[in-house]
């Protein structure tokens, strides 16, 4: 597996489709969009670094979450546990809860680290405001190596206007 510095790797801004999000990462990601059961927008992408994924879900949400801290923690933590579903996880560390990204306090995070059944493992961090709800992830056939690479991208998440 090579090894990567954080100089090395091209990161760039790109803004995911309509919304006024955008994230930070390494390399063009190409977004995809559909509508959900009840019509929230969902948008889609993923790039690939040498064996691993970087992929982002983000949901426009039609009808926001209430103004709640716990209501906002609950609903993306229900989403994370949708997806794990989706895509065969079967090992969980346990939700990190309370994260927040500086200069926007509506902003809640949680991270976790799954292991797939192909055996695959997976950083993941979701982030909410109530009216957006992004999901940033990374997996590959081991734990991503190089922890300030995984962290500018889970971190680099901005919702509109930050």
């Amino acid at each position: 597996m090579p090894f990567f510095t954080l100089a090395q790797v091209d990161f760039a801004k790109f803004y995911i489709g309509s919304s006024g999000c955008s994230i930070v990462a390494p390399g063009y990601m190409i977004t995809d969009s559909t509508y959900s059961e009840d019509s929230s927008l969902i948008y889609s992408g993923e790039i690939d670094l040498d064996s691993f994924h970087f992929f982002i879900i983000l949901v426009d949400i039609k009808n926001p979450i209430p103004d709640s801290g716990l209501a906002r923690e609950t609903v993306l933590v229900n989403y994370l546990d949708h997806l794990k579903s989706s895509f065969s996880i079967t090992e969980s560390v346990g939700y990190g809860r309370g994260h927040t990204l500086p200069g926007y306090d509506q902003a809640l995070g949680v991270l976790d680290y799954w292991k797939d059944e192909f055996g695959d493992s997976w950083s993941v961090k979701g982030w909410t405001d109530g009216r957006i709800l992004a999901v940033l992830g990374i997996y590959g056939p081991v734990p991503y190596p190089h922890t300030s690479i995984e962290n500018v991208y889970l971190n680099g998440f901005r919702f509109p206007g930050m």
